[in-house]
């Protein structure tokens, strides 16, 4: 079977990612071999492709940078002049898609002194899973208000510190298998963390021994906001 394209992901403004059937030989990385146009009269065509892109554990992928600004909600066809793939086969042919419709937000007519949220718990990029999140449009998402502050300070209290930075988290391996006894030092590390991040006011911590695993403590954290809002608790590991 040969290889061939299966769909076109518009990313931001100038950048198609295409997704194939198989994996792509070295010489599929011409900018020669693609094409681009804008089929129904909204957005300028021809445009050129001026590089293409290998993708990260991904080798079914390329991604091509144009010239020219895609327009929201227009259509395009993209076209492949004999595309290599690393099975020997090659492809020539084109295939259409639609850039999404820009979501257009109402203005925020608040004056910004008083976004409290935004001056209090600031933004941030968004960190999950070990990652950055990506949006639909290709660029980082962002987080703010109490999520941000939250996010970050269970970060502290689960790390077991930064190449750069020792002191920075809990360090909670350090208590694998440790006696009961040392159940009150960790949580007084878990309370120093806490407080460590300017928007956390204080920070309670206590510990219980998990039912379903005699041997394992759990940390009911309750951390309170400099905002005066109400605390907000979430069990994490202990020893």
């Amino acid at each position: 079977m040969s290889i061939s394209p299966l769909t076109l992901d518009f990313r931001g403004t100038r950048r198609i990612r295409i997704l194939w059937t198989g994996a792509l030989a070295s010489g599929a990385f011409t900018t020669s071999l693609y094409g681009v146009s804008n089929t129904d009269g909204t957005g300028a065509s021809p445009i050129s492709v001026v590089a293409v892109f290998s993708i990260a554990s991904a080798p079914n992928a390329c991604e091509l940078a144009i010239n020219a600004d895609l327009t929201s909600g227009a259509a395009y066809q993209v076209t492949f002049s004999s595309v290599p793939g690393a099975d020997g086969s090659h492809f020539s042919g084109s295939l259409n898609g639609n850039v999404g419709l820009t979501l257009v937000s109402p203005p925020n007519t608040e004056i910004e002194a008083t976004d409290a949220d935004l001056i209090i718990f600031s933004r941030d990029l968004l960190f999950q899973n070990g990652d950055f999140i990506e949006a639909a449009g290709g660029d980082l998402m962002t987080i703010t208000g109490r999520p941000n502050w939250l996010g970050a300070a269970q970060r502290r209290i689960n790390s077991d510190g930064l190449p750069w930075d020792d002191t920075y988290g809990a360090h909670p391996d350090d208590y694998v298998d440790a006696p009961q006894a040392y159940s009150t030092a960790f949580a007084g590390r878990i309370v120093a963390q806490a407080t460590a991040d300017d928007r956390t006011k204080s920070a309670d911590v206590q510990f219980q021994q998990d039912p379903l695993d005699p041997d394992t403590w759990d940390f009911l954290v309750s951390l309170a906001a400099i905002d005066g809002s109400n605390p907000t608790s979430f069990m994490t590991s202990g020893i």
